[in-house]
């Protein structure tokens, strides 16, 4: 699957696909990429079950089989809500951001951020939104790294069997990827709604509750959970049809990770 993503120049109003390897974008994150945090329910479980990748491939059957039940053992929405604020919370770790969201609200902390929730792309002019938001990517491109490496160890197991290329695969398409990166009248972009959890982050009302359901609802990305909700159907498909393990092993690369994993990293530059 062709991946997609932003192009720097026009990060913060338009999004477009640049059609290149990952490689990160030239400002260094804030904060190192091992330590992220990782913070919101099933996305740090999904992220954490990726990590540990080797205690299934060198194990029984049965390990094998509650890995991948484990990899696709998550709600779409709850998910992609989850990472949306993942990538807020590192936003909201640069200091010209937090300086200036802060200068920007002054005492009125729960004010700004309705505002912002009421209009979104008034998130971009507020100093350093730009460099928070590519501390952001530059944490999800380091995670992205780590699920290409376990898609890939997967994949190699299972093609020593010699599974044929692109047996159970069915990958969101390009036009439906192409469709979830532009903002459009009554739905923000992703960028939008990352940097405005990150602002309410800064000012500690994330958590307030006449704020948090309409910032999780902010957080709600129609294309992402429909991508989740498509990868998840995709794995429960494929382990349906698996007979062995290199089966299953293939389902793991190209479902509970691949297809997964691709439904946050076409957000990520020069993807």
């Amino acid at each position: 699957m062709k991946k997609f993503a932003f192009c720097i120049t026009l990060l913060l109003t338009t999004l477009s696909g640049c059609g290149k390897p990952h490689k990160p974008v030239s400002q260094k994150p804030t904060v190192a990429a091992s330590n992220a945090p990782l913070q919101n329910g099933q996305y740090a479980k999904w992220h954490q079950a990726v990590s540990e990748n080797n205690r299934a491939l060198g194990g029984s059957s049965s390990g094998l089989r509650n890995y991948f039940s484990d990899l696709s053992a998550y709600e779409p929405s709850v998910m992609g809500r989850a990472w949306i604020k993942d990538m807020a919370s590192d936003a909201a770790s640069h200091p010209v951001f937090i300086e200036n969201v802060r200068n920007r609200a002054g005492k009125n902390k729960k004010a700004f951020i309705r505002e912002l929730i009421k209009q979104p792309n008034r998130v971009k002019s507020v100093s350093g939104a730009k460099e928070a938001f590519i501390t952001a990517l530059n944490q999800a491109g380091a995670r992205d790294s780590l699920y290409r490496r376990a898609e890939q160890k997967f994949e190699a197991k299972a093609r020593g069997a010699g599974l044929p290329t692109e047996k159970f695969y069915k990958p969101v398409s390009d036009i439906q990827m192409a469709s979830y990166l532009s903002a459009t009248p009554g739905n923000p972009s992703v960028a939008e709604r990352i940097l405005v959890n990150a602002a309410a982050k800064v000012l500690s009302v994330d958590k307030e509750p006449d704020l948090s359901v309409s910032l999780d609802r902010l957080a709600n990305n129609g294309g992402m959970t429909n991508c989740l909700n498509m990868a998840q159907k995709n794995s429960a498909q494929c382990g349906a049809a698996s007979s062995n393990d290199n089966d299953l092993n293939y389902c793991v690369a190209r479902h509970g990770v691949g297809e997964v994993s691709r439904c946050f990293s076409w957000i990520l530059p020069n993807t």
